[in-house]
């Protein structure tokens, strides 16, 4: 093993080679699997003796519902034994086996059964474990030749089949990107407690989630998008050794294609997007990870300086109109040059460029973290502190709403707090809770002008950037200066016209978490 290259230092946890086992300690562990197994094998043999096929089938789906229910809800099994809408079919409909209700007693009590009921769902994909020594870095790896199949639907495929260069978007046709499986990988960090034992304490996981960029299905909730990668954020992950994760995914893509049986062709697999907040996004592709008072913007270069200044108007050509030599020099310089200070903001290669990947073009904006959580955060806590209402008035108003996202949570500041869908919808709805905004006044003109900006960013039929959008955006952003509104995620949005003439739609590459 190499130490000195972290890029070959990552290996299965289970490799005898690398991993040191103490062996009693492994020998408990191993004769509890097997009590765990055995409980598993007669409890599962139970249902397949004691049941009819059809009454299996049926037994299965419930306990399907429930491990449904038990991970969209996160709720524990205590609080599954008081679900009682799957129970009334039971009794309305009695099984004439006596063990189907003994079985469903038995699994609704058991989170270990309900675990292992998960693991023998057909659709069920097993991660792979691995275990860095020198950096003491532990993560799990989903194969996406496993997840590939599930996200291929019939209208994926004919979708994806359909495609030329002259009803794609300039980055697909560019790329040579068009009649390929093309994943979008989304980045994220969340915090996670655990309460007892050895590990007691709060910890940080980097996650790594992929789609198919196929605008016929859209999946923008996280609990829908499978998971490729989960890593404990320690202290020794650190941005310049995420090789050390990503490793067994880049050197499953570079040589994946995917056949499709049913058309007898073979269609290349390409990470064609990488999305997520600006600082994930950034670490990822080997940039800046600051809003300090230098360089922001990892596409025009700006400063917070001239962001700041509404006489300066960004001038220089986005970094997505570069070619692939500006890029490949400017990596060279970063590499034989610590100390080198990147006009473009590249601090250090981005573990993608073994891929080929061009890190100026890779990223497009994530909306929903600029212009939903950022903006229009902002924007909304100005709105209502300008209509003059009070707190108790303004709950009593939004308490008239069926939310469909849930009701959104606002301080007695008007502190807008909630999930980006919260933020959307409250926005959008707003006329109905102010409906008298129907007479022009200088609020509903904002307002207006907002709601213009969302539809056109939003509408899926909106494949590029106009001059309608453009006035439109410059209206926007010189009412939000005028109100002392700057920030770099209002910059991010000056933008986006010219980057829906490059992407498409930028709907789609929103995540709503």
């Amino acid at each position: 093993m190499n130490i000195d290259n972290p890029e070959q230092n990552y290996f299965l946890i289970n490799d005898w080679k690398d991993v040191v086992y103490d062996e009693i300690e492994e020998l408990q562990e191993e004769l509890e699997e097997i009590k765990e197994d055995s409980i598993e094998s007669l409890f599962f043999d139970q249902v397949t003796t004691n049941l009819s096929q059809k009454s299996r089938s049926r037994f299965l789906d419930v306990v399907v519902k429930l491990n449904q229910i038990r991970i969209e809800h996160n709720i524990s099994v205590k609080a599954i034994k008081s679900i009682s809408d799957l129970y009334m079919d039971l009794i309305t409909n009695p099984p004439k086996e006596s063990f189907f209700n003994e079985g469903i007693s038995k699994i609704t009590k058991s989170k270990y059964l309900l675990d292992k009921s998960i693991k023998r769902m057909p659709n069920y994909i097993s991660p792979i474990r691995y275990k860095n020594l020198k950096y003491d870095i532990n993560f799990v790896y989903m194969p996406i030749k496993k997840i590939i199949p599930q996200l291929m639907s019939e209208a994926v495929t004919a979708s994806i089949l359909k495609e030329n260069d002259s009803n794609v978007s300039a980055y697909v046709k560019e790329n040579k990107l068009a009649r390929t499986i093309r994943l979008i990988l989304y980045a994220d960090d969340f915090g996670m407690v655990n309460p007892i034992g050895y590990a007691k304490g709060r910890h940080k996981i980097l996650a790594f989630y992929m789609d198919i960029d196929c605008p016929i299905e859209l999946r923008q909730k996280s609990r829908s998008i499978p998971f490729v990668i989960l890593a404990e954020r320690n202290k020794n992950l650190k941005s310049e050794n995420l090789v050390l994760v990503l490793k067994p995914f880049i050197d499953e893509l570079l040589i994946l294609q995917f056949y499709l049986e049913k058309f007898d062709i073979e269609l290349p697999v390409k990470l064609a997007f990488i999305i997520g907040d600006n600082l994930s996004v950034a670490e990822l592709l080997g940039f800046k990870q600051t809003f300090g008072p230098g360089f922001i913007c990892r596409y025009c270069q700006h400063t917070y300086k001239q962001i700041k200044n509404p006489e300066i108007r960004c001038s220089n050509p986005l970094n997505i109109t570069l070619s692939d030599e500006v890029l490949r020099t400017e990596i060279d310089k970063v590499k034989s040059n610590k100390n080198h200070k990147s006009t473009f903001g590249i601090k250090y290669p981005s573990p993608f460029l073994h891929m080929d990947l061009n890190i100026f073009k890779i990223s497009p904006p994530d909306v929903f973290h600029d212009f939903t959580e950022g903006v229009l955060a902002t924007l909304l806590s100005f709105i209502l502190k300008k209509t003059k209402i009070n707190w108790d008035e303004l709950d009593r108003r939004m308490s008239r709403i069926k939310w469909i996202n849930e009701k959104i949570t606002i301080g007695p500041q008007f502190q807008i707090n909630g999930k980006a869908a919260q933020k959307f919808e409250f926005f959008t709805r707003l006329i109905e809770i102010f409906p008298e905004w129907v007479e022009t006044t200088s609020i509903s003109e904002f307002y207006d002008i907002s709601r213009k900006v969302i539809h056109r960013i939003f509408n899926k039929s909106e494949n590029s950037g106009s001059s309608e959008l453009d006035s439109l955006i410059s209206s926007f952003i010189e009412m939000m200066e005028t109100n002392n509104m700057v920030t770099p995620k209002l910059h991010f949005i000056s933008h986006y016209s010219e980057m829906m003439n490059f992407y498409g739609n930028l709907g789609k590459f929103a995540t709503m978490c």
